[in-house]
């Protein structure tokens, strides 16, 4: 489900196998993934279009958060026609908060 790439920071010493990451990215306000768009809400008027739920696991265990960024970057390939693109999402996970609704307002919703 997930792939996996073998990376490494440009400025670290030449790793066999490992592709260098770029100083370069590109930056996307939105992104469209099965049908669905996505914005990264640090490009948005508001963040409620950039609230996601995410597959953490082949498991099937999800986390929610905000996507605050889209980024894509371009690795170096042996085939200069078919470089390999990774895009990445910059994600604020939320995490469940455990405690007493008793007497606040949260306890009629």
């Amino acid at each position: 489900m997930f792939a996996t790439f073998d990376v490494r920071s440009h400025l670290a010493p030449h790793s066999q196998g490992k592709l260098p990451l770029t100083r370069r990215a590109t930056f996307f306000d939105y992104t469209i993934i099965q049908g669905s768009r996505y914005r990264a809400s640090r490009r948005s008027a508001t963040p409620r279009n950039s609230y996601i739920q995410v597959a953490v696991d082949d498991a099937g265990r999800t986390s929610v958060g905000e996507l605050t960024d889209i980024i894509s970057i371009e690795l170096p390939s042996s085939n200069s026609a078919d470089p390999h693109v990774l895009t990445f999402g910059l994600v604020q996970w939320l995490v469940p908060l455990n405690m007493d609704t008793h007497l606040t307002v949260w306890e009629k919703l």
